[in-house]
């Protein structure tokens, strides 16, 4: 099963980047976005609550008002099970 958002799955869809990539880039465009919130001598548990106000527009994730996930619009596709 693959979770995906709309915008990640369009983002992935649009490019010529794959959707491993795509994600990867979300994926790192949080945690900067996080570790800049979290300031410049950053501990653990100031990294975890800053994810907490991370908001990435381009990716549709909104961590303030969807703190599990980012995105109340989720999408579940069939995909290879991990082994």
């Amino acid at each position: 099963m693959i979770v995906e958002t709309p915008a990640l799955l369009d983002a992935a869809l649009d490019s010529a980047t794959d959707a491993i990539d795509t994600h990867a880039t979300a994926a790192a465009a949080l945690l900067a976005e996080a570790l800049r919130a979290a300031g410049p001598d950053p501990t653990r548990t100031g990294l975890v609550r800053a994810f907490d106000d991370v908001v990435l527009d381009a990716y549709g994730l909104d961590y303030r008002r969807e703190p599990l996930t980012g995105t109340s619009a989720v999408r579940i596709l069939p995909g290879a099970a991990l082994p």
